[in-house]
């Protein structure tokens, strides 16, 4: 039984299972991602589909995923020209990285 930590995967699927595949991770090892499992890399979906058919995977919230949350609302509506005029200044300018 052994602990692995992966982190910042950033939707690099293929990257993703090629570590998996070197490291030899076994259903009774321990996987914890520590965040940014998407954001940037071209399947983030198909990556955080993995993670949650792996049940010996731990996943942290890390500041991609928590950027994602909180602009979950505005990515979930259709694009529109008047979608777009109804965006405020919050969600123009928002600094994830930079909270205090």
């Amino acid at each position: 039984m052994a602990t692995y930590v992966i982190s910042d995967i950033h939707g690099e699927y293929d990257m993703f299972m090629e570590m998996l595949e070197k490291i030899g991770l076994k259903e009774e090892d321990t996987l914890y991602i520590p965040g940014d499992i998407f954001d940037r890399g071209p399947h983030p979906i198909k990556t955080l589909l993995k993670l949650m058919k792996m049940p010996n995977a731990v996943c942290l919230v890390g500041n991609h995923e928590l950027m994602a949350l909180e602009n979950l609302e505005f990515l979930m509506q259709e694009i529109t020209d008047q979608s777009i005029d109804r965006l405020d200044e919050k969600t123009l300018v928002t600094e994830p990285f930079h909270r205090k």
